[in-house]
């Protein structure tokens, strides 16, 4: 036998590559039988793989932004809202959108919701929400009800939201419901 057949172009046994599920390549490194390149050398000046798009990895889509990722949002110390409805909204700033909402009932001076799949990489979002403290089933400007907002902080994957209780009203957030 010849080398060739023993060897790769870099001197790699061809048993290995093939083991690895792995060629030789035209830019002398290795690809998958997929198409996609190994090396992350450039197939014939294209992008570094064979596939249809034009990002580098092996799959045929074009790689989206992160996520989607959860949120848990929760607030403690809201006693004076024993027994109310607490609605809440999770909100994109750049188009104000309501991304998702739920309300629950604060019990034991807390509440506490879990949205999945609903953050974006490279989106910011709020939270808007507030006790029904006229039990009107409406979101009302404060006092009649108690109403907040809050930032979402940057994140990279799963999000957490902690407030407490405070009487920092944003009437503005009403819009939201």
């Amino acid at each position: 036998m010849t080398a060739a057949r023993w060897f790769g172009r870099v001197g790699v046994p061809v048993a290995v590559l093939a083991m690895a599920g792995l060629r030789c390549d035209d830019d002398g490194g290795y690809s998958y039988p997929d198409g996609g390149d190994a090396d992350g050398a450039a197939e014939g000046g294209a992008d570094a793989d064979a596939d249809a798009d034009a990002d580098a990895d092996a799959d045929a889509d074009a790689d989206a932004p992160g996520g989607p990722w959860n949120l848990t949002f929760s607030g403690t110390g809201f006693a004076p809202h024993e027994g109310q409805d607490l609605s809440a909204a999770l909100v994109d700033d750049a188009t104000d959108t309501v991304v998702a909402s739920d309300q629950a009932v604060v019990t034991g001076g807390a509440f506490s919701f879990n949205w999945t799949d609903v953050l974006q990489e490279g989106s910011n979002y709020r939270i808007d929400y507030y006790a029904d403290f006229n039990g009107n089933g409406v979101c009302d400007a404060p006092p009649q009800d108690h109403v907040w907002s809050v930032a979402v902080p940057a994140f990279t994957g799963d999000a957490t939201v902690e407030v407490t209780h405070n009487t920092d009203f944003v009437a503005a957030a009403c819009a939201s419901f």
